[in-house]
């Protein structure tokens, strides 16, 4: 697997598999699904993405409750968009990627049972970091800002760590934000290597400009 192919699936799988549901009342299965949530066209085009892949991710777990099985099915979103920056002697690496991921709140009898909805953005960042290893290393850097994205004031989180290109090591640079809207959980994670340090603004503006609901293309 190409080492671009690694990063982007990080932030695909790594979110996908944060993601948790249970209804644990009434009969048959109890299914869940979100709404699609991708960025605006005009900014994907700006800061010269590409977009790689809208997918619906679907969970099914059994859970024993009281003595019987239930059935869970859950229905994610997920869209990755990548770019190539030029790493002079490593070449041009799509090493650009941002991932925005929706997944469904639930609540039973008034209870949150997505446990997104609980955690901080440097959970989510290490949940993803700590099951894959394309990215390792991760730490935050104290640094964060505040963006509008579908009217919601969201903290984007930033994060440092490192990926293997070619065999040599590279820093990379994580910004991660998440928020409710619209019955989901909306997660955004982009990241680049840090050399790059003017693509937070290309980063923050695909933030600024996430839609949900979305009509998408699978």
């Amino acid at each position: 697997m190409s080492n671009r192919r690694t990063l982007a699936t990080l932030l695909l799988a790594g979110l996908i598999v944060t993601s948790g549901c249970t209804q644990l009342l009434g009969s048959g299965p109890a299914e869940f699904e979100a709404e699609s949530a991708v960025v605006a066209d005009s900014a994907v085009e700006a800061n010269d993405y590409q977009l790689n892949d809208t997918r619906e991710v679907e969970l099914t777990r059994t859970l024993s409750v009281a003595g019987a099985e239930k059935e869970v099915v859950v229905t994610n979103e997920v869209a990755t968009y990548e770019k190539s920056l030029d790493l002079g002697v490593l070449g041009s690496q799509k090493l650009g990627v941002v991932a925005v991921f929706a997944s469904p709140q639930v609540e039973v009898a008034g209870q949150a049972m997505n446990p997104i909805g609980d955690w901080s953005n440097q959970k989510l960042v290490r949940e993803i970091g700590s099951r894959y290893d394309a990215i390792s290393n991760v730490e935050p850097t104290g640094e964060s800002q505040n963006v509008t994205v579908l009217g919601t004031d969201t903290e984007v989180a930033t994060f440092e760590g490192s990926t293997s290109v070619q065999g040599q090591q590279v820093d990379v640079t994580i910004h991660v934000t998440k928020f409710a809207h619209e019955g989901d959980y909306v997660a955004v994670v982009g990241a680049y290597p840090s050399q790059f340090g003017g693509q937070e603004s290309g980063v923050m503006e695909m933030i600024r400009a996430v839609e949900h609901p979305a009509e998408t293309e699978n």
